[in-house]
């Protein structure tokens, strides 16, 4: 199973007054994720601009891509997505 990470990384530099809380922290994705909510709230100055990244951990991910072959369905194709 693997899991997602919400982190902040800020485009700008907030002060060190701004406070941020990501709820969930971590999000499962496995075999049969199907989505998930994530909830960012904290405080900035009235005219700042904050970039919200969501990142998991840097990973090589290999699947086998499905498709029809006559009237089954089978592997048609090997896929890895790199640092992904």
């Amino acid at each position: 199973m693997r899991a997602l990470v919400a982190s902040l990384a800020c485009a700008l530099a907030l002060p060190a007054s701004a406070a941020t809380t990501v709820t969930p922290a971590r999000i499962e994705a496995g075999s049969f994720y199907s989505g998930a909510t994530l909830h960012v709230s904290g405080s900035i100055g009235e005219h700042s601009q904050v970039a919200i990244r969501v990142t998991g951990p840097r990973e090589h991910h290999h699947f086998n891509r499905r498709g029809r072959i006559g009237v089954i369905w089978g592997g048609i194709e090997h896929v890895t997505f790199r640092h992904a």
